[in-house]
C-alpha cells in the first residue's frame, strides 16, 4: 500500500466460524440475504488460515475475535472452540462472546465464560428499527428494560467489556448504561450503523457518547456508509468520530469476512490512512493498534 508503519497493528473486530460446530442459522444455505445483501460467498467455514489469507501482507500483530451469532445453546461453546483452534501467533489474542443480558441463566453463563482465557467481554444486539432490515432485537427500547439493565449490572460486576450493535437513534440508550456503570468499558460497534439520512441524529448521539470516558467507537463495518469505504464518503463520519472521542477511544476493526464482501482489509486501511494522514503518529498508532491493546488487555502487541 505504500504506507510507512510506525506501529504494530491489531485488528479490533473480526469473526471466525466452523459451520459444523454451532448452528449459525444465518449462514445456512437457505438463509435469507442480510441487510448488506447476498452473502452466499461467506456461507462456508472461515478459519485462522482463511483470516491470514484475507489479511496477507498487512503485518497484523494480534486480533480480537467477536462473536458471530453462533446460535449454540451453550453461550460458551464458541469460546471453547476458539481455545481449541486459535494459533499461537496473535490471532485471537482476545475475544468477545455473545450473551443476552436478559438470560435467566446469566450468572451460569458468565461462570462458563470465565473459564476461557481470551474472553474480555460480551456483545449483544439492540438494533431495531420498524419497517427496516435493522432488527437485531425483537423490539425497540430493549436496553431500557429492567431485565436488560439488571443483566448489564451482573456483567459489569465481572469486569467485562460490553459491546453493542445499535443504530444512531439508540446511542442514547447506551449512554444511559454507561452512566450507570462508569467503570465498565462500552464499545459502539460499526460506527453505530450510520446510514444516509441519519447523520444528524448520529452526530448528536456521538457527541453525547464521547462525553462519557468509558465509551469507545469502532471504526468498522462502514459498508452502511460506503460499501467501498471510499475516502470522500467516509471522511466526515470518521473524522467526526475521532475528533469527538479522541484517538485513544477509537479503534479499527476489519469485520472480516463479512466486510470483505464489500471492502477488503487492505483497502479499509488505505482509505483510513488517507482520511487520517494528518493526525500525529501516536494517534494513528492508537487507532490501528494501541487502543485495542489497552482495551482488550493484549500485552506487548502494540505501541501507542
Amino acid at each position: 500500500m505504500g504506507v510507512a508503519r510506525e506501529y504494530e497493528m491489531i485488528d479490533g473486530h473480526h469473526h471466525l466460524w466452523d459451520l459444523a460446530r454451532s448452528p449459525y442459522t444465518w449462514l445456512r444455505p437457505e438463509a435469507a440475504p442480510r441487510p448488506f445483501g447476498d452473502h452466499t460467498a461467506i456461507k462456508r467455514n472461515f478459519l485462522p488460515a482463511d483470516y491470514r489469507a484475507a489479511t496477507a501482507g498487512l503485518d497484523i500483530a494480534a486480533s480480537v475475535h467477536v462473536e458471530a451469532m453462533p446460535g449454540a445453546a451453550d453461550p460458551a461453546a464458541e469460546s471453547a472452540w476458539l481455545d481449541e483452534i486459535r494459533p499461537g501467533d496473535g490471532i485471537v489474542a482476545a475475544s468477545i462472546a455473545h450473551l443476552d443480558p436478559r438470560s435467566p441463566d446469566l450468572d451460569v453463563a458468565l461462570d462458563a465464560l470465565a473459564r476461557h482465557e481470551t474472553v474480555r467481554g460480551i456483545r449483544t444486539g439492540i438494533a431495531f428499527r420498524a419497517n427496516s432490515p435493522w432488527r437485531f432485537a425483537n423490539a425497540a427500547g430493549l436496553a431500557q428494560s429492567d431485565d436488560f439493565r439488571r443483566g448489564i449490572a451482573h456483567i459489569a460486576a465481572r469486569n467485562h467489556i460490553v459491546e453493542m450493535i445499535l443504530l444512531p437513534e439508540q446511542i442514547v440508550e447506551l449512554v444511559e448504561l454507561a452512566d450507570a456503570h462508569p467503570n465498565t468499558p462500552f464499545v459502539i460497534n460499526h460506527m453505530a450503523t450510520l446510514e444516509p439520512g441519519f447523520e444528524d441524529v448520529w452526530r448528536e448521539g456521538v457527541r453525547a457518547a464521547a462525553q462519557r470516558a468509558n465509551i469507545h467507537m469502532k471504526l468498522s463495518g462502514m459498508w452502511t456508509i460506503a460499501r467501498d469505504w471510499n475516502e470522500a464518503t467516509i471522511r466526515m463520519p470518521v473524522r467526526f468520530a475521532v475528533e469527538a472521542f479522541g484517538a485513544a477511544r477509537c479503534l479499527w476493526g476489519s469485520n472480516l469476512p463479512i466486510e470483505g464482501l464489500m471492502c477488503g482489509a487492505a483497502r479499509q486501511i488505505e482509505m483510513l490512512h488517507r482520511v487520517l494522514d494528518d493526525l500525529p503518529a501516536h494517534d494513528r498508532a492508537a487507532i490501528f493498534g494501541g487502543t485495542a491493546a489497552r482495551l482488550y488487555r493484549i500485552g506487548g502487541a502494540a505501541r501507542s
